[in-house]
């Protein structure tokens, strides 16, 4: 079980002249990224860093999480900001914080810190919604079947985590436990069995 969001959060903290523009988003898919990153910049333009961290499904076992420190000095970013994120229990979320550098050096632990504060003082102001335990499904199916599957899981109130095109398309899931049984029987019935599913 964990907490996750439903709408977008913002904050801002000053530190030593720079600030901090914490940006929590709700996040199922690691396409979502680079469009939540295009976002930040165009937002606030002219930024010295647009750092962020993610967690897709149980923050304490996620097989999607990632950060980054976008060029401020490694560690000192990307990983204090995912570890609140742990800290404080949240899933299928990504954070970035934008900085506009004031002129004062903080250092590798004033940036820590910083950083830290900053995606904390977010999470303060935010709602949280309690989440069902989630199992993951790994399907593969044809092209031509990829609209019918997303439109099945979205009924299913399944969570895309991440698609691979190649020969056929490989999607992995993120499914309500209490409802694994009934979207397995739904995809294999709508797509006449012509689908690949493992757990």
């Amino acid at each position: 079980m964990f907490k996750y969001i439903s709408q977008e959060f913002t904050n801002i903290i000053e530190i030593k002249n720079s600030k901090f523009i914490a940006i929590l988003k709700p996040f199922s898919h690691t396409n979502e990224l680079n469009d939540y990153l295009k976002e930040a910049q165009k937002l606030y333009p002219k930024a010295s860093h647009y750092c962020y961290a993610y967690i897709i499904g149980d923050p304490h076992n996620s097989k999607f999480a990632g950060s980054s420190d976008d060029g401020e000095p490694g560690g000192t970013a990307g990983k204090p900001m995912h570890s609140v994120l742990i800290k404080n229990n949240l899933g299928n979320v990504c954070v970035i914080v934008v900085r506009y550098f004031g002129g004062v050096k903080l250092g590798a632990g004033g940036l820590s810190r910083a950083y830290a504060k900053a995606v904390g003082q977010v999470v303060k102001i935010a709602e949280f919604i309690d989440n069902v335990e989630l199992e993951q499904l790994n399907i593969e199916c044809d092209f031509a079947q990829e609209q019918l599957v997303r439109s099945i899981v979205e009924r299913f109130d399944c969570q895309i985590a991440q698609i691979n095109y190649s020969e056929n398309v490989k999607i992995i899931l993120q499914v309500p436990k209490n409802s694994v049984i009934l979207t397995k029987k739904e995809l294999i019935n709508k797509t006449n069995g012509k689908i690949l599913i493992t757990e």
